[in-house]
C-alpha cells in the first residue's frame, strides 16, 4: 500500500511540472523570469524540463516550434547545424530552438 502512495505522489508531481512547462512554453519569456514570477526554483525547473521532455522524445525526433507570427526571423538548417537570425527575430523562438538542440 505504501508503494502505491509513493507512485501516486510521483505521478502528481510529474503532472504538476508538466502543466508548469506547458504554461512556460506558451509565455515566450526566459526560464529565469518565468520561475521568478511564480516563485519556482530554477534548478528544479530545468531538472523537470529535462526529465519530462526527454520522456516524450526519441533520438531523431523533430521538435515543432510554433510562433505567433508567420515569420519569426529564425531559420535552422539541420545538415551542418546552421542557425540564421534576422534583424527582426523573435527572441522566444530562438531560445526554444537553442534549448531544443541542447
Amino acid at each position: 500500500m505504501m508503494e502505491s502512495n509513493v507512485n501516486d505522489a510521483r505521478a502528481a508531481k510529474r503532472s504538476r511540472w508538466d502543466k508548469i512547462l506547458e504554461e512556460y512554453e506558451s509565455q515566450g519569456v526566459s526560464a529565469r523570469a518565468f520561475c521568478q514570477s511564480r516563485s519556482l526554483n530554477v534548478r528544479q525547473f530545468y531538472y523537470w524540463k529535462k526529465v519530462l521532455r526527454s520522456d516524450n522524445q526519441t533520438p531523431g525526433d523533430f521538435i515543432e516550434l510554433v510562433t505567433k507570427r508567420d515569420n519569426s526571423g529564425v531559420w535552422v538548417s539541420c545538415g551542418s547545424w546552421r542557425v540564421c537570425v534576422e534583424a527582426h527575430f523573435n527572441p522566444a523562438v530562438l531560445r526554444r530552438v537553442v534549448e531544443s538542440l541542447s
